[in-house]
């Protein structure tokens, strides 16, 4: 097969016994599919790099060697949450943001504002901890502490305890 069997040469083969045509993780074993990665053998097997998908052609390396990746980010596509998309491969909470995109991994989230993918438990698009008022939907933000949200507040910038005339404007005599 053209590799040398003394183990210390040059390119020495990885398969001294058998003829192959491998040339990535190892020199001159078999390889059925032609991408370059050898079929696992009794000492050879994926955890050491052998090829994961040996009778189809494939250039994933991140989770396993020579199978199909379709978008091209080094997983391959049955190992790849988002096989279409090569800018995501897992979604550790399982809320369908990818684990790159989402600010709160861990946390599944349906929060699309302030922060990407976390708890939103009034789904106003503010994430909860980003979210001035994170049981009401019409409110998320409070600019001037009052208690009363910028939303409902008639003076959002000047802090307030009117209710009657105007909602959370300054109010001199109570």
């Amino acid at each position: 097969d053209g590799y040398g069997d003394k183990p210390g040469g040059t390119n020495p083969d990885g398969c001294p016994l058998n003829a192959g045509t491998s040339t990535t993780d190892r020199l001159g074993c078999q390889d059925p599919d032609g991408d370059g990665w050898s079929t696992a053998d009794g000492l050879w097997t994926t955890a050491n790099g052998a090829d994961g998908c040996p009778t189809v052609v494939g250039t994933s390396t991140m989770d396993q060697n020579g199978c199909p990746d379709g978008d091209g980010d080094g997983y391959s596509d049955s190992g790849d949450t988002f096989p279409s998309d090569s800018s995501e491969w897992y979604d550790t909470d399982s809320d369908s943001i990818g684990d790159n995109a989402d600010a709160c991994p861990t946390d599944a989230g349906t929060s699309t504002i302030d922060q990407i993918g976390c708890p939103d438990g009034d789904s106003d698009g503010y994430s909860d901890l980003g979210d001035a008022f994170p049981a009401d939907a019409s409110e998320w933000s409070d600019s001037d502490s009052d208690n009363v949200g910028d939303n409902s507040d008639d003076c959002p910038t000047n802090s307030g305890t009117s209710t009657v005339d105007l909602i959370g404007c300054p109010d001199g005599d109570s």
